[in-house]
């Protein structure tokens, strides 16, 4: 057990609650004052069960909790911080915010504004601050968050990795790849020399960050869900029956997220997978089962529950169908779909892999459909989501070939991971080549995906997710 260091200023012996910081200072605090002033800084400390000493153990250092003790007694002189370095404030001031000292959250809010009113400040303090308002201080009407997120962008993508986390850093990104794709280059980001239509908001970027990110608080009814109460006042005579799959020997009923009715054999369902049986309670013909997924995606996935049909092999769809058709085969654990789901899209990046080789000019490639844009985000989302690790390729070769794509086209093709992975990795290569025309521009003139020096930053967008 380490060896507790009594605090010098907060150490009464008639304190009812000791707190150990993160490098063993102990703190003796008196219970009033915590419950008046800080009542929720003991969510943020643990008391071990082993401990014999009724210490509860935080993870704030003895400086921080120092500075906390302090805004808890009236009858101390509060600190102001201004002689305290910005890292240490913000540090504070995370703190406070958690632990809901309101008399610290303005003193820290406070000093933070001294950077907000200071465009002299150095680059990694600003982006530290931005970071700290943004998540503690985002609705306030003090500070200017499109102002505060201009003079963040001469910020590398690496280094802003460093200071900004999670939504911040997805919503700076899009926003500094919007204001590229508007200069074409990596300086002159000022809202002065543009029309105000054309010049990025941070606020919009942070709403499209969020939504990608499934921060969104609005949770729509599920399709399942609606025609569950559909079908409470409409007999189930009612419904679409599907072409195929309507065998009067069937044992149960599917209603898919469309409205349309399914008869499947409950021995096919159960030898296929576990999964299916969590749908509906039991396989009589008098219930019904409601799925989320529409009747397109439900009648192929039930092909392949049937072992004496030919399984379709998807080369009649789109890879967003194909994507559709591989989340439900993961959702009710369906392996030969999901095996052909993923050879269908590996099918595309090898055709196109081919086609790039054997082009002579890039732009040749919008002749082939399996070779646009549009395809390659699409199967760059897929692989992302479902196949990581495969052996067979890497995502540094598909995506190079997405470079030509704007933000716009990117956010309809690819979800929140592969979004926020594609345009770090779309604004590294900015950096690498000091322009934004001349990275899409280099990309019209490279014919092998193997050039590409920017590795797809993948693991750095998912730490930040």
């Amino acid at each position: 057990m380490s060896v507790q260091h009594p605090h010098a200023q907060f150490n009464a012996p008639d304190a009812d609650v000791a707190i150990v910081s993160s490098d063993n200072a102990l703190f003796k605090i008196h219970s009033r004052n915590l419950k008046f002033n800080g009542s929720l800084l003991l969510n943020y400390i643990t008391k071990p069960l082993d401990s014999k000493d009724n210490a509860f153990h935080s993870e704030y250092s003895n400086p921080v909790l120092t500075v906390l003790c302090a805004f808890l007694y009236p009858n101390i002189d509060h600190p102001t911080l201004h002689d305290c370095s910005i890292p240490f404030v913000l540090e504070v001031g995370a703190a406070a915010n958690k632990c809901s000292i309101p008399a610290a959250i303005a003193v820290c809010f406070l000093r933070a504004m001294t950077v907000v009113q200071n465009p002299q400040a150095d680059l990694t303090t600003t982006l530290l601050v931005f970071q700290y308002l943004n998540e503690f201080h985002l609705e306030d009407p003090n500070w200017s968050m499109d102002d505060m997120a201009q003079r963040t962008l001469g910020a590398q993508t690496k280094e802003a990795a460093r200071y900004l986390r999670g939504v911040t850093f997805f919503a700076w990104s899009l926003y500094k790849l919007r204001w590229e794709e508007i200069t074409g280059q990596q300086s002159g980001y000022n809202s002065g020399f543009y029309p105000a239509n054309l010049v990025p908001s941070f606020r919009q970027q942070l709403i499209v960050a969020r939504t990608h990110g499934g921060l969104s608080s609005s949770t729509p009814m599920p399709p399942s869900a609606f025609w569950k109460s559909l079908v409470s006042w409409v007999p189930s005579v009612f419904l679409t029956k599907h072409d195929r799959f309507n065998d009067a020997t069937a044992d149960t009923c599917i209603v898919s997220s469309d409205g349309v009715l399914f008869k499947i054999h409950s021995n096919n369902l159960s030898f296929s997978s576990d999964a299916f049986a969590l749908n509906f309670d039991s396989t009589s013909k008098d219930d019904l089962a409601f799925f989320d997924e529409p009747a397109d995606v439900l009648g192929i996935l039930f092909a392949f529950i049937y072992p004496d049909t030919v399984y379709p092999t998807l080369l009649d769809q789109t890879i967003v169908f194909v994507r559709q058709l591989c989340t439900a085969a993961q959702k009710y654990m369906i392996p030969s779909a999901m095996a052909v789901c993923h050879a269908r899209v590996l099918c595309v990046l090898w055709h196109f892999c081919f086609f790039c080789f054997s082009s002579i000019f890039f732009r040749m490639s919008s002749q082939d459909p399996e070779a646009s844009l549009e395809t390659c985000l699409d199967a760059l989302d897929y692989l992302l989501n479902f196949h990581r690790d495969f052996p067979s390729w890497k995502p540094d070769t598909l995506a190079h070939r997405t470079l030509g794509a704007d933000m716009a086209l990117a956010s309809k093709h690819l979800n929140a991971l592969g979004l926020f992975a594609w345009t770090i990795y779309k604004l590294q290569w900015s950096e690498k080549t000091g322009s934004l025309r001349q990275s899409s521009s280099r990309l019209h003139r490279t014919q092998q995906p193997q050039t590409a020096s920017v590795p797809f930053p993948l693991q750095l967008a998912i730490s930040n997710s």
